[in-house]
C-alpha cells in the first residue's frame, strides 16, 4: 500500500505516461521504499555490507532509478526496453542508468557524512566502509567530545 503523496504521483503518471514506463517507474519506487524504511546499519544487519552490495541498494534507497526515470517522463520520450534489446543497447542504457543513480547516490553520502555518521553513528555511508573501523570510531569519538566542549552561543 502507498502512502497517499506517492500514490497521487503515481496516479498523475498513469494519466499522463507511458504505461509500460509507469509500470517500470511503480517497480523502482516500490524498491525504492521497501529497504529505506529498514534499519541498513551494519549492527543490525549483523555484517558489515561490501561495497558492490552497498552500491546497489544505495542506489534503490537514494531513489535515483525513479530521478533518473523522471527524465523520460520530463521528456515525453520512452526507451522503449524491446527496441533497446533488439538492437543490442539495452544493456549500455542500464549500465548508464546504473551509472547515474551511483553517482547522485554517492556524492549525497559525502554532503551527509556529518549529519548520518558522525551525528547519527549510522555507518550505512560509503565513507565508513572504505575506511578502517578505527578511523571512524575515532572521528566519531572526536566529534562527541567536540560537542560536550562547544559553548551556545
Amino acid at each position: 500500500r502507498l502512502v497517499p503523496p506517492v500514490y497521487e504521483v503515481i496516479t498523475a503518471f498513469r494519466e499522463y505516461g507511458n504505461p509500460i514506463w509507469v509500470k517500470r517507474f511503480i517497480d523502482y519506487t516500490l524498491k525504492h521504499l521497501m529497504p529505506a524504511v529498514t534499519d541498513q546499519d551494519s549492527s543490525a544487519l549483523g555484517y558489515v555490507m561490501p561495497i558492490e552490495e552497498y552500491v546497489e541498494l544505495r542506489n534503490h534507497i537514494s531513489g535515483m532509478y525513479p530521478a533518473v526515470m523522471m527524465m523520460e517522463f520530463a521528456n515525453d520520450n520512452y526507451l522503449p526496453r524491446s527496441l533497446l534489446a533488439s538492437h543490442n543497447i539495452l544493456k549500455q542504457i542500464e549500465r548508464a542508468e546504473f551509472l547515474c543513480a551511483a553517482l547522485g547516490g554517492l556524492i549525497n553520502d559525502f554532503f551527509s557524512f556529518e549529519k548520518e555518521v558522525l551525528d547519527a553513528e549510522s555507518d550505512f555511508n560509503v565513507i565508513p566502509l572504505y575506511l578502517p573501523n578505527t578511523a571512524i570510531n575515532c572521528m566519531s569519538n572526536t566529534n562527541r567530545s567536540r560537542r560536550k566542549f562547544t559553548i551556545a552561543p
